[in-house]
């Protein structure tokens, strides 16, 4: 029976509900896990300034991973523990590059707790944040950041990434998690299993022992890391293929539905 050492989630379209809430039945899962000692790791593509609205729900839980694995952030999201960036001259050249692809793109990036986007870029959700500002591109790529933002007004992510993931080299990681029009950028090689990986270390942890949840391609690289990997239902193929199992989806609670039943049956074969 395998039994989990470390569990790690997705937070949006994984743990949290569309409402960006996460249900009773999630929240005592936790709950449990902290009583019984496992730790529990989030592993987001968020960036920084959007885990407060997470952990006012949640509470602590250990060290959190965001921006696709180019940020681990303490449990209070207020001190970053390690971080991996895009230097400056790769943002130069990774934006000409994607702006010769397609004309009509936009770019933020993510540096430090703010968000810098060029005036154009539409920043939707966004608008609910106020660690942002609007600066020219030569000011977005004069310094290295956590993660690259390249947006269009609307379609489909799988269509811009497309046009985009040949053209844009191997100094850098991109990805999508689904969102209209957004392709998101790391570092060359950083991915959530990068940052998994270090919150494993940090709990002297292998992957064999991690239990890893997700949804959509951007969670890929944790799901064929951790050693078991599982998707919840609904999620994109490139998530499904990378998985070794489905739970329930999200408005369900299906990561607590699993997680309960792997622990409900470790109880069960102590008692026996």
């Amino acid at each position: 029976m395998f039994v989990p050492s470390l569990i790690a989630s997705d937070l949006d379209g994984t743990l949290l509900r569309s409402d960006h809430s996460i249900g009773p039945r999630s929240l005592a899962m936790l709950a449990r896990l902290r009583a019984e000692g496992i730790p529990f790791v989030m592993v987001t593509g968020r960036p920084r300034r959007w885990i407060p609205p997470v952990l006012a729900q949640t509470g602590p839980s250990g060290p959190i991973v965001c921006a696709n694995g180019a940020l681990v952030l303490d449990e209070t999201a207020q001190s970053v523990l390690a971080e991996w960036t895009i230097p400056a001259a790769v943002l130069g050249e990774t934006t000409a590059l994607a702006r010769a692809a397609v004309p009509e793109v936009a770019f933020a990036v993510e540096r430090g707790p703010l968000m810098l986007h060029e005036p154009h870029y539409p920043v939707r959700w966004d608008l609910a944040f106020v660690e942002e500002a609007s600066a020219d591109l030569a000011e977005i790529v004069a310094e290295p950041a956590t993660k690259l933002l390249i947006r269009t007004l609307d379609g489909d992510p799988s269509t811009l990434f497309s046009q985009l993931k040949d053209v844009l080299g191997d100094q850098v990681t991109p990805t999508h998690s689904g969102f209209p029009g957004l392709v998101e950028v790391t570092a060359a090689g950083i991915t959530k299993a990068t940052g998994l990986a270090w919150a494993a270390e940090h709990y002297g942890t292998e992957a064999a022992g991690v239990l890893a949840f997700g949804d959509m391609p951007n969670d890929a690289a944790m799901l064929r890391w951790a050693g078991r990997g599982v998707v919840v239902a609904g999620a994109h193929p490139d998530a499904f293929e990378a998985a070794d199992a489905v739970t329930l989806g999200n408005e369900a609670d299906g990561v607590a539905v699993y997680v309960e039943e792997l622990l409900d049956a470790r109880e069960r074969l102590g008692q026996a």
